[in-house]
């Protein structure tokens, strides 16, 4: 999928406003962070049991990589990384593969998001919705949804 954000769509972007195309997606994203009170939250969910999945509309792994130093595939029973797969949010199909890896029913579902445009295919598809707002918001509704604690006392990690 070559989409405006993809490597040659930014190329093709810079060069219609006549500027540098080099590490252009770097450059535009260059203050975006993992959101590390989010991470630390999925990672106690999948402590207590929780299967989890990551649906992002990252614009690729190259040549700039919002992931890079975080291994997805060990934070994540399954990631979904738009691109790769030529997908994005709000497509029904997008939401329906995620749920199709990480081999769970949209009833046993709860999908978070920060773009409430989001929501509503995940909702057809039976999931639960959280529009994420913040980290205590967030992890208050998973609470609720899924009764299982999440927050910063409620599982116990053990580390080597």
């Amino acid at each position: 999928m070559a989409g405006p954000l993809s490597s040659t769509g930014t190329v093709a972007w810079a060069e219609a406003l006549g500027i540098d195309s080099t590490d252009l997606l770097g450059r535009i994203f260059a203050d975006s962070r993992l959101d590390e009170s989010m991470v630390s939250v999925v990672a106690r969910a999948r402590a207590s049991g929780l299967r989890t999945g990551l649906l992002s509309n990252s614009m690729g792994l190259a040549p700039w990589n919002m992931y890079r130093g975080f291994d997805i595939d060990a934070a994540f029973d399954a990631a979904l990384i738009s691109e790769q797969h030529g997908l994005r949010k709000p497509e029904p199909a997008v939401y329906e593969l995620i749920l199709k890896m990480l081999e769970v029913s949209g009833e046993e579902c709860v999908f978070v998001d920060d773009n409430a445009e989001n929501l509503p295919p995940a909702e057809a598809l039976g999931m639960a919705t959280v529009l994420h707002r913040g980290v205590e918001h967030t992890t208050t509704r998973l609470e609720a949804l899924l009764g299982v604690g999440l927050g910063p006392r409620s599982v116990s990690l053990e580390t080597a």
